[in-house]
């Protein structure tokens, strides 16, 4: 927790640096960075908050405009690394880094640029699970979480995700009739939440659910594009990263459901069980909206 609110206070005095640079833009001035103290997670808000950095310095009417410092960006990333990480928490770590390294190659840097964060940031992946145990048998799990040495340890929650999906079928056995959920699945109203939904509303259902989450994206790529027409930066690139932090958590979500990727608990946005994570989400698409509704009037 003081790792946390170490990070929590860091993003503070970075948010009200950059918004006393921008007193001209009725959204900065309007937003209350404040507020996001009232949460509960030590993790949920940085996201948000990374976002808002990363779009202010990307900007042309803040003093540490990108082009001009080149490091600025990448310190901040490495120094909210560290400060995640002391918790442990890699996957929360590798959603930050991907948004951040996103919104970066989105705003432009170049293709060995892009090229050398990512093998970085995959470096230092393999160094963090190669160095934990328990990292390193939830990866070796993934590979065969029905093998006899592994189901009944680190491969428990993958397989029984597995057969949650296995017994969803396409039409599902029905909405609360889940067998999975009750005696075998745990946090199956957070982290494998997806398997239950397959499991009761069937492949159908799960697919239905995805459509929705694109429609989403859709939307929130179409706001982006429309505040870069309209010369609005900071919008632009705002709402570029709220769709990719959402994109990233639903496929990760989704992937480790099904077996795509190792176990690590992350929860589906505006789906899991969670008054943080909803919080954050929805705070999320009240700034896109926001940002939507400004557009139509320039």
């Amino acid at each position: 927790m003081r790792f946390g609110i170490c990070d929590l206070l860091f993003i503070f005095s970075s948010i009200n640096f950059c918004f006393s640079l921008n007193k001209g833009n009725d959204f900065i001035s309007t937003f209350d960075p404040s507020l996001r103290i009232r949460t509960i997670s030590p993790y949920d808000p940085n996201p948000l908050g990374i976002d808002l950095i990363s779009s202010m310095l990307l900007n042309e009417t803040c003093v540490l405009f990108l082009p001009n410092h080149p490091p600025t960006i990448v310190i901040l990333l490495f120094v909210i690394s560290i400060l995640i990480m002391g918790q442990p928490d890699l996957g929360s770590t590798a959603i930050i880094c991907i948004l951040v390294v996103g919104i970066l190659f989105y705003a432009g840097i170049s293709f060995f640029q892009f090229i050398l964060l990512l093998l970085l940031i995959v470096l230092l992946g393999y160094l963090a699970i190669t160095t934990s145990p328990m990292r390193l048998a939830r990866v070796l799990a993934f590979t065969d979480p029905f093998a006899i040495e592994v189901v009944r340890n680190a491969g428990w929650q993958l397989s029984n995700s597995l057969i949650s999906i296995g017994q969803g079928g396409w039409l599902g056995v029905g909405l609360g009739n889940s067998f999975q959920k009750s005696f075998f699945l745990p946090e199956a109203h957070t982290d494998f939440i997806f398997a239950i939904i397959v499991e009761e509303l069937g492949i159908l259902g799960g697919l239905f659910l995805i459509v929705l989450f694109i429609i989403l994206f859709l939307g929130l790529i179409s706001i982006s594009f429309d505040s870069f027409k309209k010369g609005r930066i900071f919008q632009g690139y705002t709402v570029f990263g709220i769709f990719l932090l959402i994109t990233i958590q639903v496929l990760f979500n989704v992937a480790v459901n099904i077996g795509l990727l190792p176990t690590k608990g992350l929860t589906l946005p505006f789906i899991s069980y969670g008054g943080t994570s909803i919080i954050i989400m929805l705070s999320l698409i009240g700034i896109a909206l926001r940002i939507n509704n400004e557009n139509k009037i320039y």
